[in-house]
């Protein structure tokens, strides 16, 4: 979602990590995605479905609205939608501009994505503009840890939030997209905080998963 992504290496650098790790990713988050995910239609808007990580919790026979400006994770995006018969309609927009009629997504789905937007707040605004009443927004993102804790002490480093945000496409590590949610007027939110574990030394713990309605 990030300027970042124009960057060819770091842009297949990242597609590569996406695709080693989606197993891991399937062993750290896999519960929570088959619990917001249990219900969620055949009709699916995703931002920033990377290498396709996500097509594994989703129905057969699906048909995804995928939102993915780099260009590097495309070949693999279009074979593990092939390998999950789901039908991609893809676009290389943005999350703050996207390219779909108000009102008309019955679901839109982000999981670790808000956190390389250029504008967040604009991000999500344009969420709640193409869901229909009633629609759902799906996420899990990661999210800065409490104040006063060692771990936001590392987050707040310039140095530390600078180089991680240049080589990961743009994500931002101390993130605030708990409270971005709450401003932009979904009628019901289900939110759960979650913190993860980890033998690397990675700046991030803190999670949360839910399901915004309109």
């Amino acid at each position: 979602m990030n300027s970042c992504f124009s960057n060819s290496i770091r842009g297949r650098f990242n597609a590569w990590i996406l695709h080693v790790s989606e197993d891991m990713d399937h062993k750290t988050f896999g519960k929570w995605k088959q619990k917001i995910f249990e219900d969620i239609p055949d009709s699916i808007v995703e931002l920033g479905p990377g290498t396709g990580s996500n097509f594994r919790y989703y129905p057969g026979g699906s048909v995804l609205t995928a939102i993915e400006p780099n260009q590097m994770m495309l070949d693999r995006l279009q074979k593990s939608a092939k390998q999950h018969e789901i039908t991609l309609d893809l676009r290389q927009s943005r999350a703050e501009k996207l390219d779909i009629a108000d009102g008309s997504a019955r679901a839109v789905v982000s999981t670790q994505v808000l956190c390389t937007v250029d504008d967040l707040h604009q991000a999500l605004k344009e969420v709640y503009r193409i869901l229909k009443p009633g629609g759902r927004f799906l996420f899990i993102e990661h999210i800065a840890a409490p104040k006063g804790t060692v771990l936001r002490r590392v987050q707040e480093q310039k140095l530390i939030r600078q180089t991680w945000q240049w080589c990961m496409e743009g994500c931002r590590i101390n993130c605030e997209t708990n409270s971005a949610l709450a401003s932009v007027g979904f009628s019901k939110m289900q939110i759960q905080n979650f913190e993860i574990k980890s033998i690397l030394p990675i700046p991030i713990r803190h999670y949360i998963a839910g399901i915004a309605t309109k």
